[in-house]
């Protein structure tokens, strides 16, 4: 029973190929769904994100990153902790997770 489990449980995970593949970012969204218009602030939160890293502003994750970023303020997180999980999430140094704490901050966190 347990094998079956592990199976299961690893459904999904590869492709045709046998390969391990990441999930895609945005794919729980109903195919044909539009997005809600952004906000004022979201788009100036994308536009600082980007001009620190493109990739990083070009993540169809960005706006939840940068949420995760309030979340972890709200939380009581130090400023260390904070800056370390979001170079973690956008995949970037410290400097420039440094520059997306505080456009996420500035733009997306509630004060």
């Amino acid at each position: 029973m347990a094998a079956g489990l592990v199976t299961f449980a690893l459904a999904g995970c590869s492709d045709d190929s046998g390969e391990w593949v990441a999930p895609q970012p945005g794919a729980s969204r109903t195919p044909g769904q539009e997005a809600a218009p952004l906000s004022d602030k979201q788009k100036a939160f994308l536009e600082q994100v980007t001009a620190a890293d493109a990739k990083a502003g070009a993540n169809e994750s960005a706006l939840d990153f940068g949420r995760g970023i309030c979340l972890d303020t709200e939380q009581g997180k130090t400023d260390a902790q904070v800056t370390r999980n979001a170079a973690n999430r956008f995949a970037v140094d410290t400097a420039i997770a440094k520059t997306i704490v505080k456009a996420a901050r500035t733009n997306l966190c509630e004060k």
